[in-house]
């Protein structure tokens, strides 16, 4: 028998080959890689304190403005976001460490820091953050 005869065949072979091939092949879909998404966050840590001020530092992540207070006691009015923001101290952030201070304090005075804050897509951030701190006592340096 010769090799003729056998290429109807051969040619049949190979054509069912190369198109089992072809439509058995998926191209893989490709997965977009997920955004890197950090939520808005405010974390307030006491540093220090004397007789008149107090130091904080403000973590904060997508957040564009701060607006903190400090009151003794139970304040007049509750410190909503809209009430900080109309009467308290505004601060600009960074993400990362913001420091702050509050001064005009009395000595040993307890108090609680009230802190709001807008997201840098202009919202609230939708919670007031507290804090509570004591300044220290009045300290004065004698010469004997």
């Amino acid at each position: 028998m010769k090799l003729k005869n056998y290429y109807p065949f051969l040619l049949t072979g190979i054509f069912i080959l190369t198109l089992g091939s072809i439509s058995g092949c998926k191209t893989p879909e490709r997965e977009e890689p997920a955004p890197d998404v950090t939520e808005p966050s405010v974390e307030t840590a006491f540093v220090s304190s004397d007789a008149n001020s107090a130091t904080f530092t403000v973590k904060t992540a997508e957040i564009a403005e701060i607006a903190y207070a400090a009151f003794a006691g139970t304040p007049d009015a509750e410190q909503t976001e809209d009430v900080l923001f109309m009467n308290g101290t505004i601060a600009e952030c960074k993400d990362g460490d913001n420091s702050i201070t509050v001064s005009g304090l009395e000595p040993n005075t307890d108090y609680t820091l009230y802190v709001a804050a807008t997201t840098v897509d202009d919202e609230y951030y939708g919670e007031v953050v507290t804090l509570d701190f004591s300044t220290g006592d009045y300290e004065e340096d004698v010469t004997l």
